[in-house]
């Protein structure tokens, strides 16, 4: 892990060098966005950890979060969030469902 911690160090004291003085990359409202925009591979990463740890591998995550991404952004054209969130999660989850059949009766059958 010293290469990572190495690398954190890094950003961190070279920012105040880097912006001479402006310390916008250490304030609140930019670590608050860098959290944001890596919130949604973190949930991937979790959910991948337990796949790989079982020993399987997926690789149909990447097309199942595109998959939510043009729903949702297809839905939210109607006013507010929810109607985007509650009916975008779970048509990928039915999706995703019926990908984990296929897979498992391939897997099954020796068709690999």
């Amino acid at each position: 892990y010293w290469g990572l911690i190495a690398i954190f160090l890094i950003g961190v004291l070279g920012s105040p060098i880097s912006s001479k003085g402006n310390n916008i990359f250490l304030s609140y409202g930019n670590l608050l966005d860098v959290l944001r925009q890596v919130s949604t591979t973190g949930l991937i990463a979790t959910g991948m950890t337990a796949v790989i740890i079982t020993g399987g591998i997926d690789l149909s995550v990447g097309s199942l979060m595109a998959i939510c991404t043009v729903v949702c952004a297809m839905l939210l054209t109607v006013p507010g969030v929810t109607p985007a969130v509650v009916l975008g999660v779970p048509t990928v989850a039915v999706v995703a469902l019926c990908l984990g059949i296929l897979v498992t009766r391939f897997i099954f059958l020796n068709i690999e």
